[in-house]
């Protein structure tokens, strides 16, 4: 009696190659970048400068995340830092902008709550001599100033009811500059914002969701995963781009979520690649939803904040993004595990689906007569 070759189920070294990848891109990846500007239930905005300077525009980034300074030039502009008598930046007339390195104020505004006393070099402080260094040629910087914005992350202002659906306004701050010698002040407010509603996220992560089990069941596995990959790709991309494009000097992207996204998109287009020459590619294509998962859920503070960046983008956008990403993401998963557990193997190394193979035609009596003349 004759036996069929028996072709084991385990992946082969692409695959493991490409699994074992996305397992560490995915853990390893974070942030490069410190504090940049993120979801939040605050709105810091410039009310006015007194007295007015021709050319001189001061605006908040990011909700309460900077303030931006722009100097076109023609005037010499200083920022004092927060200890009397220290000097912080400088915007000089031909646009070159200037940070005091030996400024306390620097080290601490790195992060969006400030540092301990203890990381703040030895060296800085009001009463060291300024040690500058150029960090814009366009007069315009932006900075984490902790005058704009509540410096706790845990807890409300005073002023704030949290129960309230209505904006309020938490505290009215100043921050003083030196135009060409004399005392310029900005004065702005801080604005709650009461939480945005996560329906646009939830109804977004259902249709990814619904999407993805229409595909399974009316085409391929291949166009199911192209399908849903490519649409996570999309909307993670677009938020991911005009997150880190077009920043002034001073603030700084974040490259985790397009890390994410170049990662379910190469992980996808090499297993759909190789998803007829091993038993690993129809999960290793589906793999490619979990960065779109973990992009997802590493932006879950956007669901509910009213204010996301990037400002070029509305926060419904985002919002409904961060669903779909989730939805289709899951959807590219199982669209993976119901190709591995569904698709026979076949001899010589190749798969094929059920539906493409066809049923197996059990041996005959002339077979049997041929097999016993050889």
């Amino acid at each position: 009696m004759s036996r069929r070759p028996t072709v084991r189920r385990t992946p082969t070294r692409v695959g493991r190659i490409a699994l074992l990848s996305l397992l560490v891109l995915v853990v390893t990846a974070g942030p490069a970048a410190a504090d940049p500007p993120g979801p939040t239930n605050y709105d810091s905005e410039v009310v006015a400068i007194t007295p007015q300077v021709d050319g001189l525009e001061v605006q908040v980034l990011g909700g309460d995340a900077f303030l931006q300074v722009r100097n076109p030039g023609g005037h010499e502009v200083g920022v004092p830092g927060y200890a009397e008598g220290e000097q912080y930046l400088r915007f000089d007339p031909d646009g070159s902008v200037w940070v005091n390195l030996r400024s306390a104020t620097h080290w601490q505004n790195s992060a969006r709550y400030s540092i301990q006393d203890s990381e703040v070099p030895a060296d800085a402080g009001p009463g060291q001599p300024p040690r500058w260094e150029q960090v814009s040629d366009d007069g315009t910087y932006a900075w984490h100033d902790h005058r704009i914005h509540w410096m706790s992350p845990s807890s409300l202002p005073g002023e704030v009811d949290p129960t309230s659906t209505d904006r309020q306004v938490a505290y009215e701050w100043p921050v003083p500059l030196v135009v060409d010698g004399e005392t310029v002040e900005v004065v702005g407010t801080l604005t709650w914002v009461p939480p945005a509603s996560p329906l646009p996220t939830v109804l977004a992560a259902l249709a990814g969701l619904a999407l993805a089990a229409v595909l399974l069941v009316t085409t391929t596995t291949t166009t199911t995963i192209a399908v849903l990959v490519g649409i996570g790709v999309v909307v993670t991309g677009a938020v991911g781009i005009a997150g880190s494009v077009g920043l002034p000097p001073g603030v700084q992207g974040q490259p985790f979520p397009l890390i994410l996204t170049g990662v379910a998109l190469l992980v996808a287009v090499a297993g759909l690649a190789v998803r007829g020459r091993t038993a690993a590619g129809g999960v290793v294509a589906g793999a490619a939803g979990i960065p779109l998962v973990v992009w997802g859920i590493s932006q879950v503070a956007a669901v509910t904040a009213p204010i996301v960046p990037p400002a070029v983008l509305p926060s419904s956008f985002v919002r409904i993004a961060i669903g779909l990403a989730v939805g289709t993401g899951l959807g590219a998963i199982a669209a993976g595990l119901k190709d591995l557990f569904s698709r026979p193997l076949v001899p010589g190394g190749g798969e094929q689906a059920v539906a493409d193979a066809g049923p197996v035609r059990p041996d005959g009596p002339g077979d049997a007569a041929m097999r016993g003349t050889t």
